[in-house]
């Protein structure tokens, strides 16, 4: 982590020192901190002097610790090693990343990657436009319907994955041991009660189908006592 950020802070103290030494450019376009190591490059930007190794690359944003990075509009990095590449969004935990328009990562080690994605609880990840993790390590992956109807996970430690609704299609729980695996629900479950937890929705079967392609293939159903079904 430390190297990629001294890389970047590397790569946008280069772009800035060749835009000072350029005509045209006034103090409140560039500013270079040599002492802080602090980098502003636009306008309106706010870095807090009392932090180090800010960086700033865009117009209307703001720093507030050691090692924050904004690129983008109108965004803010609040925590050390907060990042955010985009517009209209909030990185305010620590080793915090947000990609996207109008996201947030809110606590430690949250990752916010799309369009009004929101990363709400430490270890948490939303990815996709419309989507929001509450819960501690809950993953969401997908697309939700709207801004109002968002795809959701509130399960501890688990994934949830759905496309144009605000419930998953599949989810994945917790492990309950370290050598041992989760659940997988199938049809906005999100508590399995079984290995594999499959749920109809209302005014739909509940199906399973095995299909086998090729001459002389069957679809076959086994059971741990090896009695299969064809």
């Amino acid at each position: 982590m430390k190297t990629t950020t001294t890389f970047i802070y590397n790569v946008l103290a280069a772009v800035a020192l060749l835009l000072c030494s350029m005509q045209g450019f006034s103090q409140d376009c560039v500013s270079c901190d040599t002492l802080m190591k602090n980098i502003r490059l636009g306008f309106n930007n706010t870095v807090n002097n009392s932090w180090e190794e800010q960086t700033i690359l865009g117009n209307n944003n703001t720093t507030s610790q050691n090692n924050a990075v904004v690129i983008g509009t109108n965004s803010m990095a609040s925590r050390s090693h907060s990042y955010i590449f985009g517009s209209f969004s909030e990185s305010n935990g620590l080793h915090s990343y947000v990609i996207g328009s109008n996201s947030i990562a809110d606590k430690t080690d949250n990752f916010a990657i799309g369009n009004t994605a929101q990363s709400m609880s430490g270890n948490g990840f939303a990815i996709g436009n419309y989507t929001k993790s509450f819960a501690e390590g809950a993953y969401v992956l997908g697309l939700g319907r709207s801004l109002s109807i968002p795809l959701e996970n509130t399960v501890k430690n688990s994934l949830a994955i759905g496309f144009k609704s605000n419930v998953p299609t599949l989810f994945v729980s917790e492990s309950p041991d370290v050598n041992r695996t989760g659940s997988i629900g199938i049809g906005n479950v999100t508590d399995p009660q079984a290995k594999l937890h499959i749920r109809a929705d209302e005014e739909e079967h509940a199906t399973l189908r095995l299909e086998a392609t090729g001459s002389n293939k069957h679809s076959r159903l086994y059971f741990s006592d090896d009695i299969y079904l064809t």
